[in-house]
């Protein structure tokens, strides 16, 4: 991972909306590249639930259904964390429920908050 693409991702997991916008903007790809795991951006910002970003990136285009190297969507990767606006941010942007994360279990199946689950039905 380059420089430029540690720097954005730093922005990204710790909700620098500021820095994300001057780095898409000099790069727009970088909302479309993948790290060595096959994250990309909106996995980082789910995985801190940082919704804003998460609404940014997917306003320029970025990926919020493919799966990493592990099978995880960014839906999944917000269910885990319990990160509730993450979660909803994600589905009212369309994010599909039904991905099955790599132990088999929907996004549903895999929600241990009830706000959560209610927001997956």
């Amino acid at each position: 991972m380059s420089t430029d693409q540690d720097q954005f991702s730093w922005a990204v997991k710790n909700g620098d909306l500021k820095n994300v916008e001057v780095a898409v903007k000099a790069d727009p790809s970088l909302v479309k590249k993948t790290d060595a795991n096959g994250r990309n951006p909106c996995h980082w910002a789910a995985d801190y639930n940082q919704a804003e970003i998460l609404d940014f990136l997917i306003s320029k285009g970025a990926k919020f259904n493919d799966a990493d190297g592990y099978g995880i969507t960014p839906l999944l990767a917000a269910v885990y964390e319990n990160h509730v606006q993450a979660v909803e941010l994600l589905l009212k942007r369309g994010a599909k429920k039904d991905a099955k994360g790599p132990d088999g279990q929907t996004a549903y199946e895999a929600a241990e908050k009830e706000e959560i689950k209610k927001l997956l039905k």
